[in-house]
């Protein structure tokens, strides 16, 4: 992508890469140290080497599937080290149309854990040939007041975990999930989908806020989004008395008759129950 040296080549293994790679380390016109890597190669050009030059337009390696599932070209952009920590949005530096394309956070549920509360949000674009998120911010209110925004910068690492682990999934409580290691094409996906999640509200939050931003700096903002009381409650389940459905609750049947036991499900918005059968 641009003219450079190679700062590292070679196979899964070595260089504390699990795959065959190539990483050049370039000169930005502002002046900036990249590290540009290129994982999971089927091939390295003969005669490329550390401490050789490229040139702009070079084949540097060949497309493949090397330590991965499926073949893909994965290239990272990393600012001022060749570490993962430093890798930051390709297309902060390439060119691109930048369009709306992301659509404004809406509410898919909220969970509660005994005193806890979670929320789940939900966007997402019909194309994804403009993979270009570059931030998440979320307003947690109180009435008018503003009790915190937590947010996500995928060029900030202290605001995410690197990897696809659950366990990694959130920071300062506020997480982002989308797809991960799907192979898109073979599962004939052509847009993006995404989730919020936020948990251990503060017991006083009453709505939330939530925006999107690309990296051309397009901000897609959600309605106000109420969160439902958050007082403990406990609701029993008897169901030899005879009283069905339970207050708040809607009986889910079968109009085909394959599934033939009657299903309980809670009526939205409200939040899931305790209870015990």
């Amino acid at each position: 992508m641009r003219a450079g040296t190679v700062y590292r080549e070679g196979v899964g293994g070595t260089d504390g890469y699990s795959s065959r790679h190539v990483v050049l380390e370039v000169t930005d016109s502002t002046g900036e140290t990249f590290y540009l890597v290129y994982l999971h190669l089927d091939s390295i050009a003969a005669g490329l080497a550390e401490g050789g030059s490229v040139t702009q337009g070079d084949v540097i390696g060949t497309v493949g599937d090397d330590g991965a599932t499926y073949s893909h070209l994965h290239v990272e952009f990393r600012q001022g080290s060749p570490f993962e920590s430093a890798s930051v949005h390709p297309l902060g530096y390439l060119p691109y149309t930048n369009t709306a394309n992301f659509s404004s956070p809406t509410i898919d549920r909220f969970n509660r854990l005994g005193d806890k509360m979670a929320a789940r949000l939900l966007f997402e674009a019909p194309s994804k040939l403009e993979g270009d998120l570059k931030q998440i911010e979320v307003d947690l209110f109180s009435g008018m007041t503003l009790l915190a925004t937590r947010v996500i910068n995928f060029n900030d690492k202290t605001t995410v975990h690197e990897g696809n682990s659950d366990t990694l999934l959130y920071r300062n409580d506020i997480g982002v999930e989308g797809y991960q290691t799907s192979n898109m094409v073979a599962d004939g996906r052509s847009d993006l989908r995404y989730g919020i999640l936020v948990r251990n509200l503060p017991s006083d939050c009453d709505t939330l806020v939530a925006r999107v931003i690309d990296v051309g700096g397009i901000v897609a903002t959600s309605a106000s989004i109420p969160v439902p009381p958050q007082t403990p409650l406990h609701q029993p389940l008897d169901f030899e008395d005879g009283f069905m459905p339970p207050s708040g609750w809607t009986v889910v049947m079968s109009s085909s008759g394959s599934v033939p036991l009657r299903r309980l499900r809670m009526t939205r918005p409200q939040p899931m129950k305790e209870h015990t059968a």
